[in-house]
């Protein structure tokens, strides 16, 4: 985490290998993203840098994420000019919520691109 100043994930859809190759749920249109994400707390701005990079769809994503009420609010924009903002909700300990909308009219009307709820697992 590097001092708690930075944090990367790794998304990978679906699994290349092991136990769950075939059994995921498809997700279209993000049953094959191969990408990650960087966040990078800004002390000046006081909120986290976002970026994701998907190098096989030649796709990326600014944003800029803060909190907002009980929820973390991530908005900017994504290489093809489209408005996004990840929302991140219900936390708890072992999971949350997260969703992505996209708009295509700078925020006039938005659309749910993806919903999900992750859980903590333990590790083997």
């Amino acid at each position: 985490m590097l001092e708690g100043r930075a944090i990367q994930d790794v998304w990978i859809t679906p699994p290349r290998d092991g136990p769950d190759v075939g059994k995921s749920q498809r997700w279209v249109p993000f049953d094959n993203q191969y990408g990650m994400t960087l966040r990078v707390y800004d002390a000046k701005l006081d909120a986290w840098r976002v970026t994701w990079i998907d190098p096989c769809a030649d796709y990326r994503a600014e944003l800029v994420g803060r909190p907002r009420g009980d929820e973390i609010f991530q908005e900017g924009k994504g290489s093809d000019g489209a408005s996004l903002r990840w929302i991140f909700s219900d936390l708890r300990d072992d999971s949350f919520r997260w969703r992505a909308e996209v708009s295509r009219d700078e925020g006039a009307h938005w659309h749910k691109a993806i919903e999900l709820l992750a859980h903590r697992t333990k590790e083997a």
